[in-house]
């Protein structure tokens, strides 16, 4: 695995089975990490002592033999003590052969000089041991945004990575910018209402009304009819009396 590398100065160690890693820091205090996953590189036996097991390979020299010194330990009598070297190379491993008394084998084809393998490959290890050579692509996986107090954009990553590719990564994965809050309108002006003039109160009605002269003389009338009809009501019954004394008396019938 190369140095690591970094945008600003800035530099971390992110080790793992064939990962990297990077971490995007953007302005406005937020921070958003990306994990690059490696390509991941495997050998699987599929024919010899160990048949189904996997070897990982995880370091940039990987070596194959039957001394117990190697990487990947293969106990068959076809092999070498130190029969076959693999070494990264940028996005793959290429194999050659350290002089094994069996030679080593690419696709049926001996391997005479360093050979760069490709995907679904099957490396022979003499005529009775085969493995296969794999490599699996992981997807991006990307985490979280938390909340930090940078204020410099920051991409570090490990592996052959390019600083051109990092960069390339963090503008893709920017997050928006973050909008301004909305400000309030502001009130317009208006013209306020004329004053409305103050409502008079309506002048009373002048009630019709008689002068005091005219209610003295109404009641005037009014007390002498009561009395003519008081003293009508007293002299009937006196002059009817005196009527029938007169007709009685005989002094109208002479």
């Amino acid at each position: 695995m190369g140095a690591p590398r970094s945008i600003n100065g800035q530099a971390a160690w992110h080790k793992w089975v064939g990962c990297a890693s990077a971490t995007v820091e953007y302005t406005h205090g937020i921070t958003f990490r990306r994990s690059l996953m490696a390509n991941s590189f495997r050998l699987t036996m599929q024919r010899g002592p160990n048949v189904g097991k996997t070897f990982e390979l995880v370091k940039d020299v990987v070596t194959m033999g039957r001394d117990m010194s190697n990487d990947i330990v293969i106990n068959d009598a076809e092999s070498s003590r130190h029969h076959a070297r693999l070494s990264k190379q940028g996005d793959s491993y290429v194999i050659e052969d350290l002089g094994s008394t069996n030679g080593t084998f690419v696709n049926s084809a001996r391997v005479s000089s360093p050979r760069a393998l490709n995907n679904g490959d099957v490396v022979g290890v003499g005529e009775t041991v085969t493995l296969h050579y794999e490599v699996a692509v992981a997807a991006p996986e990307i985490g979280g945004a938390t909340v930090i107090g940078g204020v410099d954009a920051t991409v570090v990553a490990s592996g052959d990575m390019s600083a051109k590719q990092i960069q390339e990564m963090a503008a893709a994965s920017a997050p928006p910018p973050m909008p301004e809050p909305p400000t309030a309108p502001m009130p317009q002006a208006f013209d306020l209402p004329p004053a409305q003039p103050a409502m008079s109160a309506p002048d009373p009605s002048p009630l019709s009304s008689k002068p005091a002269g005219g209610d003295s003389k109404r009641n005037m009338y009014i007390g002498i009819g009561v009395g003519a009809f008081v003293l009508l009501c007293c002299c009937c019954p006196a002059l009817i009396a005196g009527f029938y004394y007169l007709f009685t008396s005989g002094l109208f019938g002479g």
